[in-house]
């Protein structure tokens, strides 16, 4: 079984995701962890490490 990745988001860029916003661009994310594929569910933490939800990534 394979582990979900990991979605880091810089500082400051969570606020669009706590209000309801449904998308995370590339230039929002500070780091990744883990191995992953198009279409494989991530785990999505603020700059701190809070948990702000999963969702599917695409690398495209």
């Amino acid at each position: 079984m394979r582990y979900p990745g990991i979605v880091h988001i810089k500082k400051g860029e969570a606020r669009a995701l706590k209000a309801g916003g449904a998308w995370i661009y590339d230039n929002e994310i500070e780091r990744t962890e883990g191995t992953f594929d198009n279409g494989d569910l991530v785990t999505v933490l603020d700059f701190d490490g809070y948990c702000l939800g999963h969702g599917f990534i695409n690398i495209n």
